[in-house]
């Protein structure tokens, strides 16, 4: 958890807009929230939960990409203990083709949906709300904002306006101390034109590339196959890796073996508008020549995902998670150019880089506070004198 902020603080409500609903933006909502600031969460969708949004499948709630924990997630797993599903953990043996050949996985007991549940029953606990179906169009400066309805404390005194789109069309504007952008970081300069960013964060913001992904979820009558992971580097197949998760987690409650078949895409490619009906059946006829066993009839059902920003390619060459006073970025794409390979595990930095900038948020509230009552004592002073 972060630092806990001054008795001096306590009665400082700030409201702070998170945008984005994945892991990193319940991390950092949760951990401002116990706080005791306002939070605001923002989410384009019906359901949160982001890259590890979860969908009912049978009885059992499943990722829509492939998930699991490491024994080397501290953080995460700490974070489990926090919000008491440590104990829903279980650790399974896993085989792996192309990489170590076995290794000791974790998994909840009814999924990620487990934590993206713990996590936003800790926010709502702690007085955060929840804006479903809600696009940020636009951050700006209070001062530039003007004639939407507004959402928010004391409108007159808060830093940012955001400016916010129902899928209805119903506008609205929250304003805000702080906002914690946690979408693909190069949306910002979409999503704040008028906010005057230095022109190196700009810059790196602009260099930055996402790679998109295809994720093609089978539900089996049979098991394909031993191997949890297996990775592929055959250019005739369209997906990258194949993720058996019945064969390390078990069958559970969604009625079959379920399978994923993952695959980077070019996102500006002709394959990406095609229809999921043709995906599918690209993807399900190079899968039965890896395993001609099974055939269309053991398909039971399928879900196609796309994730256009799935994963940043390229770090940026500054440190850019607090690019202007008042305005972060948390995705674990921001860290800094000193890491030099693409992270393994973006869930564990997700959670590390959550609690970096609620610090950051304290510290500054604390700052802002001191030089307040530093003010209001030398315009005493001077009164007196």
């Amino acid at each position: 958890m972060p630092e806990q902020m001054d008795s001096i603080l306590t009665n400082d409500i700030r409201d702070i807009c998170i945008i984005g609903s994945g892991l990193s933006g319940l991390c950092c909502s949760r951990n401002l929230a116990k706080l005791g600031f306002k939070v605001h969460i923002i989410e384009q969708l019906n359901t949160l939960g982001g890259l590890v949004r979860s969908a009912k499948i049978g009885d059992e709630y499943v990722e829509l990409l492939p998930h699991h924990l490491r024994k080397t997630d501290r953080s995460l797993l700490q974070l489990c203990k926090e919000v008491g599903i440590k104990d829903k953990i279980n650790w399974h043996d896993s085989l792996w083709q192309g990489r170590a050949s076995n290794r000791k996985i974790g998994y909840f007991d009814g999924g990620f949906n487990d934590l993206t549940n713990a996590l936003s029953q800790d926010i709502t606990d702690n007085g955060g709300v929840f804006y479903y179906s809600t696009v940020a169009t636009e951050i700006v400066y209070n001062s530039q904002a003007s004639g939407i309805q507004s959402s928010g404390s004391d409108e007159k005194t808060k830093r940012f306006c955001v400016k916010c789109i129902l899928n209805n069309n119903t506008k609205f504007k929250l304003y805000c101390d702080f906002v914690v952008f946690t979408g693909p970081c190069n949306q910002v300069l979409t999503n704040s034109p008028s906010i005057p960013l230095p022109k190196e964060y700009k810059k790196s913001l602009k260099s930055m590339r996402y790679s998109s992904k295809f994720s093609l979820m089978l539900l089996l009558k049979k098991n394909p196959s031993e191997l949890y992971f297996r990775y592929l580097e055959d250019s005739n197949i369209p997906f990258s890796y194949i993720v058996n998760h019945s064969t390390c987690f078990g069958e559970r409650k969604y009625g079959g073996h379920l399978v994923y078949l993952v695959g980077d895409v070019d996102s500006d490619g002709p394959l990406w508008t095609e229809d999921d009906e043709t995906i599918k059946k690209l993807y399900v006829n190079a899968f039965q020549k890896l395993y001609p066993s099974i055939k269309k009839s053991d398909i039971k059902s399928w879900r196609l995902t796309k994730c256009k920003f799935a994963a940043a390619d390229e770090f940026p060459q500054v440190e850019i998670v607090n690019p202007i006073s008042g305005l972060y970025l948390c995705s674990p794409a921001v860290i800094s150019a000193s890491i030099d390979k693409k992270l393994d595990n973006r869930m564990e930095y997700a959670v590390k880089l959550s609690e970096v900038v609620a610090n950051n948020i304290v510290s500054t509230v604390r700052q802002e506070r001191l030089n307040d009552v530093s003010n209001t004592m030398r315009k005493a002073i001077r009164d007196i004198i």
